[in-house]
């Protein structure tokens, strides 16, 4: 999909891509709630397993709506961004959009032929990654403390200089943007420095083109990632290459009561259950969460280790060099841990889930 078409054109192109669409049958999508769906939902787009991603787009639309076309352009933001930002902007104009939906042809119509588009774009999650970089990053703590106390001339001067390292420009674009709007729980609580248009205008490398459609995902989702997306775009655009593709190993995967297994991740209840069932038989992960963190913490540990290590792989990812260091370092910081670690606690959790895998007993 062409990137930064006007709202006009915008429409006639995805008019267009409808008239050619083969709309997927209205199947019955039986799934045990609202979060099972929206976990099925994302996993599945990033898999590019089409037929799961439509079946939870389904259920999603039929018992709330409203909060799918919420969803929807933050999983367009955090999953594929950089890689087809045409396509995000399509996910934005048609989530905000009730009449233009209608227009197109309705709600299912609508959301299978964004789905199906989404699932088989490709992917990058480098904006999400370098979100957790620099809330995360203990060797960071000292630029996230200066940063959020230097001069709004300051910040603005590192958004204009690509010689700065990309790290230190991604938290002076934060604080920019206002921590007190797009909340963060780990950077200072701060005003925005100015409105979005304009510091986004301030990036080096970005095109008015490029700010319009940030600022506007910037608004619509309530998210910094938009705006890191175009923090990244000049680096994305000198050192990608079409031909540089890879998909994650995703493992052996299963259905657990006619539900794919990746579904039940650390944010649904049954997800949640197993987790802290393996961590409790398993003496091996016990023993590494005992020693790596207080009592209190390992739970969350567990499930930033799960995400990791499973719920954030992707098929036909984008590979660039700066973006895979950034993803690098996201999946070997955290909780003020070393990297050996965090690699540790990947190792056990990965043996752990091998030798006692999650099953029905566990839903």
């Amino acid at each position: 999909m062409t990137a930064f078409t006007d709202d006009h054109g915008l429409v006639e192109e995805i008019a267009n891509d409808l008239a050619q669409f083969r709309q997927p049958r209205q199947l019955s999508a039986s799934l045990p709630d609202i979060w099972i769906a929206k976990s099925l939902l994302q996993k599945a787009i990033r898999r590019n397993d089409i037929a799961q991603a439509l079946r939870a787009t389904m259920f999603a639309i039929k018992l709330d709506g409203k909060s799918f076309w919420r969803r929807l352009p933050i999983i367009a933001w955090e999953d594929v961004g950089l890689a087809d930002i045409g396509l995000c902007d399509a996910v934005i104009a048609l989530a905000r959009s009730k009449r233009l939906r209608a227009k197109l042809g309705g709600e299912w119509p609508v959301a299978s032929y964004l789905v199906t588009r989404l699932c088989s774009a490709p992917k990058d999650r480098s904006a999400d990654d370098l979100l957790t970089v620099i809330e995360h990053d203990q060797d960071l703590q000292s630029e996230r403390d200066r940063l959020a106390f230097a001069a709004p001339d300051h910040r603005q001067k590192l958004l204009q200089d690509t010689n700065f390292p990309t790290n230190q420009r991604a938290i002076a674009l934060h604080y920019a943007m206002g921590t007190a709007k797009l909340t963060s729980n780990h950077l200072h609580l701060k005003p925005a420095d100015s409105d979005p248009l304009s510091t986004l205008n301030s990036i080096a490398g970005c095109s008015p083109e490029l700010v319009k459609s940030c600022a506007e995902a910037v608004k619509r989702t309530q998210m910094i990632l938009p705006a890191l997306t175009a923090l990244l775009w000049q680096e994305w655009n000198d050192q990608r290459s079409v031909d540089q593709r890879s998909s994650d190993d995703f493992g052996h995967d299963y259905e657990i009561a006619s539900i794919p297994r990746y579904a039940f991740d650390g944010n649904t209840r049954s997800g949640r259950k197993y987790l802290y069932w393996l961590s409790s038989v398993d003496e091996d992960l016990s023993g590494y969460l005992k020693n790596a963190v207080p009592k209190s913490m390992s739970r969350q540990l567990l499930r930033k280790l799960y995400f990791r290590s499973k719920s954030s792989l992707c098929a036909n990812r984008e590979i660039w060099p700066t973006g895979h260091q950034i993803r690098n370092r996201a999946d070997r910081i955290g909780f003020g841990l070393s990297v050996d670690t965090i690699a540790e606690g990947l190792e056990q959790l990965g043996i752990a889930m091998l030798r006692y895998p999650m099953s029905e007993e566990h839903l």
